[in-house]
Order: C-alpha cells, then structure tokens, then sequence
C-alpha cells in the first residue's frame, strides 16, 4: 500500500502497541535518484505515509530496528549506493546510523567511530548493539549507539545482515550467501 516509488524495501516494523503504526526503510532505485527514498511512517495502517527520515536524493534507509525494551527508541541505517552498467557504488559518505528516541518523530545521527559504511544494525537490548560495515568491519556499542568501537569480521566477504546478538557471550549471527556463527565477539567465525 502506497510507497509505489520506493522500488527497495530494506525493513519494514510494526509496532508492538500498535499493528497500525508501521516504520518502512525504503532504498529507492538503485539505478537513479529520487522516488519513495528514506523511512516512512503511517499511523493508519498504511493508508497514508509521512517521511520522518530524509537523507538525500541518493541514499536510502535500508533498516529499521526498534529497541526490544523500548519500542520509542529505534535505530535506521541509510545507504547511499548507486548502480552502473560497469560498477556498483555502495556505502558512501552519507551512509550512517540514525537514532529517535521518540517513536521515530525525531532522529539524530549516530556515527561515531563507524566509518560511515553500515548495511544493518541490531540491538538486544536498550544499551547494546552490533552492526556490520561495507568494509568487512563489525562495529559495538554499548552506551545506546553513542559511540561504537569496530574490528574485522575475519571473514573474506562482509556480512550483508546481523540478526541475532547476545552480549554476554559475544554470539553473533550475520549473513553473506550463508549463516556465519561467532560466540566470541567476531574473533572467528
């Protein structure tokens, strides 16, 4: 319903209160600018839709996560990318990770010591939250997305999505073209 432009849906949430308030991170095209691009929000079920992240003409939201505690806290990462004939550009400088902490009226960015680069971000609970990078980097944070500290993932290819984190025993479970599985923070895989 609605969104007709948006040509790649990234995520889509629903909040957990309400199956009518839903959150869409949508990519646009990846061969132009424009169109249905950023994340959108409806309050009615999808009948009408409002921007409440906007980056640019070129860069996308291509996720949005809420807080498993909290559901007025939500983190979005966009992804400026363009595609050619001869090459793909992904992960440019206006790619980061995006904070509300009001149900997603209002939104700060969160990029300290990311590098800009991010394709998903998850978070097991209010404080403490994994994200994976364009440049094979796993990235945490601890203080709520504030600052984040990185490393490689160690693995030859980097992981397209983190969907599962647990902080106590550094377990995390990301994707390329199969499941990767660490228990110790990203050591090895």
């Amino acid at each position: 319903m609605g969104l007709e432009d948006s040509r790649h849906v990234g995520g889509i949430v629903v909040d957990p209160r309400n199956s009518k308030v839903v959150f869409v991170a949508a990519e646009g095209s990846a061969w132009g600018p424009g169109g249905d691009r950023g994340l959108y929000k409806t309050t009615d079920g999808g009948e009408t839709w409002r921007k409440v992240l906007e980056i640019s003409e070129h860069t996308g939201v291509n996720n949005v996560v809420m807080d498993p505690v909290d559901p007025d806290v939500m983190y979005a990462t966009s992804e400026q990318r363009r595609r050619h004939v001869f090459t793909k550009i992904g992960g440019g400088p206006e790619s980061a990770v995006y904070r509300s902490a009001d149900g997603g009226e209002n939104w700060t960015e969160q990029t300290s010591g990311t590098g800009n680069n991010l394709l998903d971000v998850c978070f097991t609970d209010s404080q403490t939250g994994t994200a994976v990078g364009y440049d094979g980097t796993i990235l945490r944070t601890t203080d709520g997305g504030n600052t984040w500290t990185g490393q490689s993932c160690g693995i030859m290819q980097y992981l397209w999505s983190v969907s599962f984190t647990d902080s106590d025993n550094g377990t995390i479970v990301g994707y390329i073209n199969k499941i990767y599985r660490t228990t110790n923070g990203g050591e090895t895989w």
